[in-house]
C-alpha cells in the first residue's frame, strides 16, 4: 500500500517534512500548550456549565426558540442552517451570563467564527481592563461596567 505523502510542519518557520501536522520537534510543544491552556481553563462544571441544572433549561430553551442560526453575521450557513448551539451573545468570561436574553441559537460552524474573531478579542478587553483597574487601585472606579461588557466590534468579511 503506498505511503502518505509527507507534509510540512505547521509550526512558524519550521518547514520540515513530517507524516502529520507538525514534526517531532514541535509536537511536544504544541500538546504541551493545549494540556496547559485545559488545565487554566477548568472544567465545564467549574465554568458554570453542568449537564442538570440551569444551564440545560436555558439551552433546550433558547434552541426551541431559534430553530435556525441567528448569529448576526452569518456569513456561512447564511441563516439556514438547524441550531446546535446554545452562544452567549456577550460571552460569560467577557461579563457576560447565563439568562435566555443573552443566549441565541446557532450552527456549530458560525458559533466557532464567532468565538475565534469576537468572543476572544472581547475576553482580552475585559480581562485587561480588570488588571488596570486591579493594578492601578481605583476598585471598581476604573472601568465603567458597561462599557466592560460591552462586546467588541469585529468586521467579518468573506
Amino acid at each position: 500500500m503506498p505511503t502518505r505523502a509527507s507534509r510540512v510542519c505547521q509550526h512558524a518557520q519550521c518547514g520540515q517534512l513530517c507524516a502529520g501536522r507538525y514534526c517531532t520537534l514541535h509536537v511536544d510543544q504544541i500538546n504541551k500548550k493545549a494540556i496547559e491552556y485545559d488545565d487554566k481553563r477548568g472544567s465545564s462544571h467549574a465554568r458554570g456549565y453542568s449537564s442538570r441544572g440551569e444551564w440545560m433549561r436555558l439551552r433546550k430553551m433558547c434552541l426551541a426558540r431559534d430553530p435556525l442560526c441567528k448569529i448576526a453575521y452569518r456569513t456561512i450557513c447564511n441563516g439556514f442552517a438547524p441550531s446546535t448551539v446554545a452562544d452567549h451573545i456577550v460571552a460569560k468570561n467577557a461579563g457576560g451570563e447565563n439568562s435566555i436574553d443573552n443566549l441565541q441559537g446557532c450552527c456549530q460552524r458560525c458559533h466557532d467564527r464567532k468565538t475565534r474573531l469576537v468572543d476572544v478579542p472581547a475576553i482580552r478587553v475585559h480581562r485587561s481592563q480588570l488588571l488596570a483597574t486591579a493594578r492601578s487601585g481605583r476598585g471598581d472606579r476604573g472601568v465603567s461596567s458597561a462599557n466592560a461588557m460591552a462586546p467588541q466590534t469585529v468586521a467579518l468579511g468573506p
